[in-house]
């Protein structure tokens, strides 16, 4: 992982000034019970496209929301209980994986997830070999078949690319400005330059460690953000982000 740094405004701080919602304050312990349910009117509020104009709903760790249908979504990640995460032994306690609805800035660039994938530490087409079922980068480009689940092959990371508005995917050499931003639930927040790797692989990833830290990723600027992404009791599992770029308003 190169490029990467601690910012001193953590992200959730600069979330909250330019979009009204935020996941935590710094140093702020979040004491809420995992998987508190969410409540109906903000599901309703981000399960359709509202109006751009409108401030996002609140989004924190312990109450994750769903994202809008437009966005391609594994329905593993939102599932609950026995089945959360696609099952055997992923349930932890700690919810679902949410969605965070960020808000355009006027004159910047808006980030908007596209796609939300999950690889998991078993193998699902009982090939006898797990791994050979990870989702490669182009795993949403096709919205009929989409299903968004893999295998990890003993992965832990979170791989994430970014698209322009005509869904060409941007590196390092073509958008060297762009950050990936990394939030650490109770920990800091970092951001990460772009790495350099071949059109046919995620063009970024970023490792996991278990032993319950949870995460949030989005872009640097004004963004949707994924939280909640973890090494459910340990396990092994990949996470696969794809946003796109949308020109300045």
């Amino acid at each position: 992982m190169t490029g990467l740094r601690t910012i001193t405004a953590s992200f959730g701080v600069a979330a909250c000034a330019a979009t009204a919602a935020c996941s935590f304050a710094p140093g702020e312990v979040n004491d809420d019970p995992p998987g508190a349910a969410i409540d109906a009117g903000a599901a309703d509020a981000i399960g359709i496209d509202g109006s751009p104009d409108a401030p996002p709903p609140p989004c924190t760790f312990a109450a994750p929301l769903p994202p809008p249908a437009s966005v391609l979504w594994a329905p593993a990640l939102s599932a609950s209980g026995a089945e959360l995460l696609a099952g055997h032994g992923h349930d932890d306690g700690h919810g679902a994986v949410g969605f965070c609805a960020g808000a355009r800035v006027p004159g910047a660039p808006f980030f908007r997830l596209v796609a939300a994938g999950v690889g998991v530490d078993y193998d699902l087409d009982n090939s006898g070999a797990s791994g050979d079922g990870q989702l490669g980068p182009n795993f949403w480009r096709d919205p009929a078949t989409f299903d968004g689940l893999g295998e990890s092959g003993g992965g832990i990371a979170v791989y994430v690319d970014i698209v322009d508005e005509h869904d060409t995917v941007l590196d390092v050499s073509s958008a060297p400005e762009l950050r990936i931003v990394r939030e650490i639930l109770d920990g800091p927040t970092d951001e990460m330059m772009l790495t350099s790797k071949p059109a046919n692989e995620f063009q970024t990833n970023v490792p996991m460690v278990g032993g319950g830290q949870r995460y949030g990723f989005g872009i640097a600027g004004a963004s949707d953000r994924v939280i909640n992404l973890r090494l459910p009791n340990n396990h092994h599992l990949k996470y696969w982000l794809v946003f796109r770029r949308e020109p300045a308003s």
